[in-house]
Parts: C-alpha cells; sequence; structure tokens
C-alpha cells in the first residue's frame, strides 16, 4: 500500500480537490476493476501501446457495471 500511496502522491498534490481512493485487491486487474465499477462514479482504463483496447480495457468495457472512459496514453 506504501507503493501506491508514494506513486500517488505527486498527483494528489498536483490535483487536491480530486478524490482518489486507494484499494489494493489481490485479483486480476480486470476483475478487480469490475467488481467495483458498481459503486465508481467512472472507471478510467488506459490503452495498450498499440493504441488498441487490451485484454485488460476489453474486459473491463464489456463487463463494467458503470460508465467506462477509454484513454492513451500521452503522445500517442
Amino acid at each position: 500500500m506504501q507503493l501506491l500511496s508514494d506513486a500517488l502522491r505527486p498527483w494528489r498534490e498536483k490535483y487536491p480537490d480530486v478524490r482518489v481512493l486507494e484499494d489494493v485487491r489481490h485479483l486480476p486487474p480486470a476483475d478487480a476493476l469490475v467488481l467495483l465499477s458498481g459503486d465508481a462514479r467512472l472507471v478510467i482504463v488506459g490503452r495498450s501501446r498499440t493504441g488498441e483496447p487490451g485484454t485488460v480495457a476489453r474486459d473491463v468495457l464489456r463487463d463494467a457495471r458503470g460508465p467506462v472512459v477509454l484513454v492513451s496514453a500521452q503522445g500517442q
């Protein structure tokens, strides 16, 4: 959990009004995102480096119980 907190620190400082919930799940990424999607206002998933949705993004887009946004990495 400390590794996650450390990774989020600069973003929290840059965007203090954005509420972020730190939640570590010992599940495959798509399963964890789908599980929590029903309570989320928005799920944001990145594309693969090729620009196409990867396996996780496809699974989340197909099974999420709330809104999902698919984004590209900066510079793509």
